[in-house]
Parts: structure tokens; C-alpha cells; sequence
């Protein structure tokens, strides 16, 4: 299959892929050579799958605040997460990589929103705290409705032989 760390997304997620899966991997190891880092970094393969398909990447420029934003959007336009948002073929990479000064920015650092794995548990923990509490609140609230509307006695039973039990 591959080496996690340069598998596109579509792969992570178990679909085929095609030229466009080279592409990202191309743009992996472009995005490595210029920063010494990975797009997606964790301390397992499985955060690092899983940040693949759930998670933008850190612009390059974080790393190498030098970068020409040109370099930088062909990287990034290299590793898109969904392969229709990537370049079509090599052919078309290459000519951009030839010639970066004819890329137009379209601003894709500035729009990428990584996230850290402690953010999301945060917010995964606030959310099972306010669903517990809501659930909670919901049984108070019968508890005191029970209390506050009694059921209404029973009328004693007759027996058969017109005796109250």
C-alpha cells in the first residue's frame, strides 16, 4: 500500500488510487525536502492517518518563514486532501514547478486550519460533559414533574362478592 506517512488520503480511507495519489506523495516529499517536516505529524501511525483525512496541514511557511508563497502554493495545491482539488497530472505540476513565478497565489496557507490532537479532545470531552449534564437535567426535571403532579389514587377494589379489599 504504502508508507503511511506519504499515503494520500483516498488511500487512508481505503479507496484506489490514481495519478493524482503520485501527486500527493510527490508533494509530501517536496513539503519534507523545503521544511524538514511532515504535512501530518503524530506520535503514532494511526494519529497520522487519521489527521490525513480529518485535518489540514501546517503551511510550509510555518516552518520556513522564507518560503517564495509561489513554491509554497504548489505544494499545497500538490497535497489538497480530496485528489479533484489536486493538480490533474505530473505534466501540469511540472510546468508550475519550472516556472513558480506564473503560479497565482490563491491563498491556500491562509486558509488552512490545523488542528492540535488537545483542541479536539477538548472539545469531544465538553461535548460527553454536555450530554451527560442534559441527560441529567432531564431526569431532575420528571423527578420534580413526577412530585409535582401525583398520580391520582386508586378507587378501592370491589370483590366478587361485593366486598372492599
Amino acid at each position: 500500500i504504502g508508507t503511511p506517512d506519504y499515503m494520500a488520503p483516498e488511500q487512508v480511507s481505503g479507496r484506489r488510487g490514481d495519478v493524482r495519489t503520485d501527486i500527493y506523495s510527490l508533494g509530501v516529499i517536496l513539503y519534507e525536502m523545503l521544511t524538514g517536516h511532515l504535512p501530518h505529524s503524530g506520535p503514532n501511525v494511526y494519529n497520522v492517518m487519521r489527521a490525513k483525512t480529518a485535518e489540514d496541514p501546517q503551511p510550509p511557511s510555518a516552518f520556513k518563514p522564507d518560503l517564495d508563497p509561489h513554491l509554497e502554493e504548489i505544494i499545497l495545491h500538490a497535497i489538497e486532501r480530496s485528489p479533484r482539488d489536486r493538480y490533474a497530472s505530473a505534466a501540469e505540476m511540472l510546468a508550475d514547478l519550472r516556472d513558480p513565478s506564473r503560479v497565482v497565489p490563491k491563498g491556500r496557507a491562509q486558509n488552512l486550519h490545523p488542528r492540535s490532537l488537545t483542541l479536539q479532545r477538548a472539545r469531544r470531552t465538553a461535548g460527553y460533559v454536555l450530554f451527560f449534564t442534559s441527560l441529567i437535567g432531564i431526569f431532575v426535571f420528571l423527578i420534580w414533574l413526577a412530585n409535582r403532579y401525583p398520580a391520582s389514587p386508586t378507587p378501592p377494589r370491589r370483590s366478587y362478592r361485593g366486598q372492599v379489599r
